[in-house]
C-alpha cells in the first residue's frame, strides 16, 4: 500500500529535479532497510526494539522500491526516444532481475549452510547495497536541467506543485489520452495474469505433489530462461518484427508475447504431471517480452518531463495487479482443492 503513495511521488518528482537524487535516495533507503533487520544480539538493538525495527524497515521498503522507476526512467532518458533500442533497455533490465533471482536464493542457500547463520546473509546483502550507492552516487545525471519540469513561482504560491505527485494525479492524467490509458489497462490485465506465478508454488505442491526442493530448481530455472530471453533474444525478436512489419512492428511487438503467455496459462491448467512444466519454458521466456516492450512503446511517446509520471503509473499498476492476484488466486486455489472449480482452475482464469 504504500507503493501506492510513494512510487507516483518520486516519479513524479524525479521529473523535477533528474533522477540520480531520487535514485541515491532510493539506494540508501534499501541500505538502511537491510541494516534494520539483523538479527537482536547482532544488529544495532535488543529484542525489546527489534519489532519496531521490522516495521520501520517495511516503511522504508515502500520508498526503496522507487528504484526500479528511476532505472527504466533513466534509460528511457538515455534512448531519446528510439522505438526499437528502449525495449532492448528494458530487455537487459529483465536479464540482470533473471539473474539476480537465480543467484541470489542460491548464493543465501550456500552461505547459510555454511555458516549456519542468517546474519552473514545479511551482511552480504548490506555490502552489495553499500556498493549500489556508491555506483548511484557515481552515475551520471540522465535527465538534463533543460528537459525537466521547471518549478514556478506561481506553483508553490497555489500549491500546483504537488499536481503529478500523488495517485489521484496519476488516475487524472491517464484520463487526457485515451490511448495511454488503453496500454495501461491492457499492462494491468497482462500483469494480473503473471500474478498467478505467486501462487504456482502451493498449485505445484497440490498438483503435482512437488516437493520444496523440486518447485525451488523450478523457479532457478524460470530465472535463467527470463534473463536469458530478455537479455538476449528480445533484439532478434524486435529487429526480426521491425524488418517484416515495419509500419505496424509496434503493435506485433505487444500482441505476439501476451498471445504466448495466453496460451502457456491455458495449457499449464491441462498438465498433470510437473516435467510437462520445462518444455513450457519457451512460451515462459517469449511472454515474458511483454513487460518491457509495453514500456518501451508506451515511454517512447512521453516527452522527458514526463517520463517519471508515467514510469510511476506502470510501477503503480504492477503493485495493483499484485494485490488483486494475492486477493483472487488463492481463493481459487482453494476453491479447486475443495471441488467447487476445475484443478487448473487458477491457470485458465489467469489465461
Amino acid at each position: 500500500s504504500l507503493d501506492l503513495v510513494s512510487l507516483p511521488f518520486l516519479g513524479g518528482l524525479s521529473d523535477y529535479v533528474g533522477r540520480k537524487k531520487i535514485l541515491l535516495l532510493c539506494m540508501l533507503s534499501i541500505f538502511i532497510q537491510i541494516v534494520l533487520i539483523y538479527p537482536p544480539g547482532m544488529g544495532v538493538v535488543g529484542v525489546d526494539s527489534y519489532y519496531t525495527l521490522l516495521k520501520i524497515s517495511r516503511v522504508l521498503s515502500g520508498l526503496s522500491d522507487g528504484v526500479i522507476v528511476m532505472i527504466f526512467a533513466s534509460l528511457t532518458d538515455l534512448s531519446n526516444g528510439d522505438a526499437a533500442v528502449l525495449p532492448l533497455y528494458y530487455g537487459k533490465i529483465g536479464f540482470m532481475f533473471g539473474l539476480a533471482f537465480t543467484l541470489g536464493p542460491m548464493t543465501s542457500s550456500i552461505l547459510f549452510s555454511m555458516t549456519g547463520s542468517v546474519a552473514y546473509v545479511l551482511l552480504l546483502s548490506t555490502l552489495a547495497a553499500f556498493v549500489a550507492c556508491i555506483v548511484s552516487a557515481l552515475t551520471g545525471e540522465t535527465l538534463s536541467v533543460t528537459k525537466r519540469r521547471q518549478f514556478l513561482p506561481q506553483c508553490w504560491k497555489d500549491g500546483t506543485f504537488w499536481l503529478g505527485l500523488t495517485p489521484f494525479d496519476q488516475i487524472m492524467y491517464l484520463t487526457f489520452s485515451p490511448l495511454l490509458m488503453a496500454y495501461i489497462f491492457t499492462y494491468f490485465l497482462h500483469e494480473i495474469s503473471t500474478a498467478v506465478y505467486m501462487s504456482w508454488i502451493l498449485y505445484f505442491e497440490w498438483r503435482f505433489s512437488w516437493e520444496i526442493t523440486q518447485v525451488g530448481i523450478y523457479i532457478s530455472v524460470v530465472g535463467i530462461t527470463v534473463g536469458f530471453f530478455q537479455g538476449v533474444l528480445l533484439q532478434l525478436f524486435t529487429a526480426r518484427m521491425k524488418k517484416w512489419f515495419p509500419t505496424t512492428f509496434e503493435e506485433k511487438l505487444i500482441t505476439w508475447p501476451a498471445f504466448s503467455s495466453a496460451i502457456h496459462f491455458a495449457i499449464v491448467g491441462l498438465l498433470t504431471q510437473g516435467w510437462l512444466m520445462f518444455p513450457l519454458l519457451i512460451l515462459t521466456g517469449f511472454g515474458s517480452f511483454m513487460n518491457p516492450i509495453m514500456r518501451g512503446v508506451v515511454l517512447r511517446t512521453q516527452s522527458p518531463d514526463k517520463v517519471g509520471r508515467v514510469n510511476a503509473i506502470f510501477s503503480t499498476v504492477g503493485v495493483l495487479s499484485t494485490v488483486g492476484g494475492n486477493v483472487l488466486y488463492p481463493r481459487l486455489l482453494k476453491m479447486s482443492e475443495e471441488g467447487s472449480l476445475v484443478e487448473g482452475g487458477i491457470n485458465f482464469v489467469s489465461s
